[in-house]
């Protein structure tokens, strides 16, 4: 007895329109978020320091100062508090570094 004839099978792979359509908006997605990172990241940083900061606000106008000027005294003192940060600690710190760029190397000798 014959073994019978095997024909081969064709096997298609059909990707329907809205797959193909879902696949490219993610595409597009991912590049636009690429694209807008720093935009994005900017916006979270803005409301991290909205969150932090109005109760503060809110606190002084609690207290009569209107909130223009609640505002502007926050952003003075922030300012202050910064640049008093970095006058105590650079100068210390490039001092230290200067010190140890000019310390002389001792060279064993045989």
């Amino acid at each position: 007895m014959k073994a019978p004839a095997q024909t081969a099978t064709l096997v298609r792979f059909e990707i329907s329109p809205r797959s193909i359509a879902w696949i490219l908006a993610t595409i597009v997605g991912v590049w636009l978020f690429l694209q807008l990172r720093a935009v994005f990241l900017l916006l979270v940083v803005a409301l991290v320091f909205a969150g932090t900061f109005n109760p503060l606000v809110e606190w002084m106008e609690r207290r009569g100062i209107k909130r223009l000027y609640a505002l502007t005294l926050l952003f003075v003192a922030l300012l202050v508090a910064t640049s008093l940060l970095i006058f105590l600690t650079v100068p210390p710190f490039l001092e230290q570094l200067a010190r140890s760029c000019v310390t002389p190397r001792t060279i064993a000798s045989n």
